[in-house]
């Protein structure tokens, strides 16, 4: 750290001591259940999502068509989205 006057602050290496460290708990078999059960439900959202990209894939293919609305289905990422305003936007220019 450098003082005002420019010198360094010179700090001797025997005397450093690392902060005091506390003995983390055991890791419980409750805690381990909690995250096996939260990777099986991450498992089944991915899949019901999967199947789902699949399903509106194959109808899409098959042609049918979107229900106008808020959402759309996003052809190329494969994701439901809000649908964008169609109508165009109007830019204000101040001239001065």
């Amino acid at each position: 750290m450098a003082h005002s006057n420019g010198s360094a602050k010179v700090v001797s290496i025997q005397s450093f001591r690392p902060a005091e460290c506390c003995v983390p708990s055991p890791i419980t078999q409750d805690r381990l259940r909690d995250g096996i059960q939260l990777l099986e439900e991450q498992r089944r959202i991915l899949d019901a999502l999967q199947e789902f990209k699949l399903s509106v894939d194959r109808d899409l293919a098959a042609g049918a068509d979107i229900e106008a609305g808020d959402l759309t289905f996003d052809r190329d990422l494969k994701i439901v989205r809000q649908r964008k305003n169609t109508q165009p936007r109007i830019l204000q220019v101040s001239i001065r």
